[in-house]
């Protein structure tokens, strides 16, 4: 076991994989073969015997699309797949529900491209930032505009 892992990292790490399983209809024969491992290796990561490398994480993220931070760390028991945590449509949502009300009182009218431009950049400020505000969004669009 390295010493980032414990057992309780192990064990959170191994249902995880349990419910990635399950949730794609696999057995664990099946799911090996998909990322290129022994049926035996991957007991074993299942049942938290082994660590599981990272060339196994990143099978699973290519071969199913599997969030490795997700599959590494969390939270929850349903499986996050890398699509899903791309885009946060609730943030999305806020950044342009900001961005448009800024836009409308300072009367500026972009064109749609320039508006696209500026919710992407905001978005991207918002999600380094853990969140919107609206100081922050204003603050970005005074430096795009």
């Amino acid at each position: 076991m390295s010493r980032f892992a414990n057992s309780t990292f192990n064990n959170e790490l191994a249902g995880r994989l349990k419910a990635v399983r399950r949730e794609l209809g696999l057995t664990q024969n099946e799911l090996a073969a998909t990322v290129g491992i022994s049926a035996r290796a991957y007991a074993n990561y299942e049942r938290a015997e082994r660590e599981i490398p990272a060339s196994v994480c990143e099978a699973l993220y290519v071969r199913h699309q599997l969030d490795p931070l997700w599959l590494l760390t969390g939270p929850g028991p349903r499986p996050v797949y890398a699509f899903e945590r791309a885009m946060d449509f609730r943030l999305l949502q806020s950044v342009i529900e900001v961005v448009d009300d800024v836009l409308q009182v300072r009367e500026i009218r972009p064109s749609s491209s320039s508006r696209a431009k500026l919710i992407a950049g905001a978005y991207q400020a918002c999600q380094r930032a853990g969140g919107v505000t609206s100081e922050g969004i204003q603050q970005i669009m005074t430096q795009m505009i």
